[in-house]
């Protein structure tokens, strides 16, 4: 059994695209979404759409929870502007749809959220201490979203020693599963990076080899951001894909 692990596609179909095509290259066996499919770019139906012809596990994210809520005011202005562009481009059955996603999602050896497991939509982990906050909820794996910048902590079982497994230069990541650790693995963002590359994130877990893997994908970013541009959105919007910002 192969997971494909993808987090924060911000409605970038051009860069879902690649990373579904990278995917289906390496047989990926099931797709899981750790949230905001939607937010930022130009393309909110498509994607749903190309999500649900892959059968995939999508879990709520905190866009989507703002689309719902119409709660906007914790929104930074570009982002609320391009939430209630998106309001305006979903059908009541897309909205039920969305809203019948978990906020957690099990599976036989893993946990997958937005944010943090205690904090599952908006809680960001950016620090050791936001880390250990996020092991005392009970998981060995927890694969999660939410900063758009990928990464991992692990946590000794027995003495709560913690540790950061960062990505390396090139934004790619290898996390070895070893026995009597508790993982917290980000997979950084498929639609939208923030750490300064522009490629679009994409993980494999495999369980059998307790491995997970962490890949950069080249897309059309500049097709994104004409798109978001030509819809009317925030132009800072699209400029930011090219920098990976």
């Amino acid at each position: 059994m192969k997971y494909g692990i993808i987090a924060d596609i911000h409605s970038n179909l051009e860069a879902l695209q690649a990373v579904l095509a990278y995917l289906n290259k390496n047989k990926v066996d099931r797709l899981v979404v750790t949230g905001d499919v939607i937010g930022y770019g130009a393309n909110p139906i498509e994607c749903l759409e190309l999500l649900g012809q892959q059968n995939a596990c999508i879990v709520r994210g905190n866009h989507e929870q703002g689309l719902l809520s119409g709660e906007l005011s914790s929104f930074r202005p570009e982002a609320a502007t391009a939430l209630k562009w998106t309001s305006q481009q979903l059908s009541p059955e897309w909205l039920a749809m969305i809203n019948a996603w978990p906020i957690l999602y099990q599976e036989a050896d893993f946990l997958a959220c937005h944010g943090a497991p205690d904090e599952p939509l908006t809680g960001y982990v950016f620090s050791k201490s936001r880390a250990r906050q996020a092991f005392t909820v009970a998981f060995t794996l927890c694969f999660h979203g939410h900063t758009h910048f990928p990464g991992a902590y692990r946590q000794k079982e027995t003495n709560s020693f913690l540790e950061i497994i960062p990505a390396d230069f090139s934004g790619r990541m290898r996390v070895v599963l070893e026995p009597g650790w508790k993982y917290l693995i980000n997979s950084g963002s498929a639609g939208q990076p923030r750490d300064g590359l522009p490629a679009a994130c994409v993980g494999i877990y495999e369980p059998t080899r307790r491995l997970f893997s962490l890949e950069r994908i080249n897309y059309q970013a500049a097709i994104a951001r004409e798109k978001i541009i030509r819809s009317g959105l925030p132009v800072s919007l699209g400029d930011r894909l090219l920098r990976g910002v």
